[in-house]
């Protein structure tokens, strides 16, 4: 079915669900089994692809595009020029301003804050109170956990964990999740630029140097194998096809 022209000039199906108080803008075109919450505002030219859901009191910048089944919860305010993929999630009181992309199911957690042009790639999970500067690119399936900073031109690639509460300074290069184990973390042959992840920050020979020690005390634990000792011996076999390590020095 076409789509009917309201007289304030956006475009609507006949089965989306528009509340109470809804401000909508010009050339705004919304598609069917769309749901859209009491009080929200949605500026000119915003495309909304079919069953979006989108709350209460939400605020919705000019020429944004929101995917297919992408759900937006209450007092969330996105920017202008703003792609969200199909079903992605953005949570309450999320903030993600202009030019950003955000990927197919990526999922946005609540009060997080996102600046102008970041990109966060396909089934990348972002937590709450989380802050992502300018010019971020974060992969796919990737996750940054709770509280966590990130400055901007920042590049975070796929399948990384960044654990909560560390702060990741601008210009930082992240292409593997650091190896964090009774507070000591490895991560320098994968991470470039100032990274503070709340615990000890080791080099790869000071991570060595205490391999058999923690392979001791751990040896019993399934999650220590594989958290630990799977991803230790990938990264020194790696290591070791540059700088061959003498276990008896």
């Amino acid at each position: 079915m076409d789509l009917i022209k309201h007289p304030d000039g956006y475009y609507y199906h006949p089965s989306a669900e528009i509340g109470l108080g809804v401000k909508i803008g010009n050339g705004v075109t919304i598609g069917k089994e769309v749901t859209i919450g009491r009080d929200t505002e949605i500026d000119d030219e915003v495309k909304i692809g079919e069953r979006v859901t989108i709350g209460e009191n939400v605020i919705i910048g000019k020429k944004t595009t929101i995917d297919a089944y992408a759900r937006i919860c209450f007092c969330v305010e996105i920017g202008n020029e703003v792609n969200v993929g199909n079903w992605a999630n953005i949570d309450n009181r999320a903030t993600i301003k202009n030019c950003t992309t955000i990927g197919n199911n990526v999922s946005i957690g609540a009060y997080t804050i996102i600046d102008t042009d970041v990109t966060i790639d396909a089934w990348t999970i972002i937590s709450s109170f989380v802050e992502i500067d300018k010019k971020v690119t974060i992969g796919n399936h990737t996750k940054i956990c709770e509280n966590v900073a990130i400055g901007q031109n920042t590049k975070i690639g796929s399948n990384v964990t960044i654990n909560g509460y560390a702060e990741i300074g601008e210009n930082a290069v992240i292409n593997r999740s650091p190896i964090c184990v009774e507070n000591r973390c490895y991560l320098n042959e994968y991470c470039q630029g100032k990274v503070r992840l709340g615990c000890e920050i080791l080099t790869f020979a000071e991570w060595y140097e205490q391999w058999e020690e923690l392979c001791e005390k751990h040896k019993s634990s399934p999650e220590w194998f594989k958290k630990g000792i799977l991803p230790m011996i990938r990264h020194i076999e790696e290591y070791q096809k540059i700088n061959p390590l003498n276990k008896e020095a």
